[in-house]
């Protein structure tokens, strides 16, 4: 994802296999010249972040519906 900190203002969503957000990208994008905006999914139960894991493709849809300009 590093690629993504030096574009244009950008929305981003993060899929994370667990309940917990790691904010590592998020205080990355509160930089004051990078200006993206990051939306979590949070999809499963699992116990650590670098897992497989399964996306409820429906839900992803949904909310990524909500981030396109009506």
């Amino acid at each position: 994802m590093s690629h993504i900190l030096f574009s244009e203002a950008i929305d981003i969503v993060c899929f994370y296999p667990t309940q917990t957000i790691y904010p590592h990208f998020y205080f990355l994008s509160k930089h004051p010249q990078l200006r993206h905006n990051i939306h979590y999914l949070l999809c499963g139960d699992a116990s650590e972040l670098h897992v497989n894991f399964r996306v409820d493709v429906p839900r992803a849809i949904e909310q990524i519906r909500r981030l396109l300009p009506s």
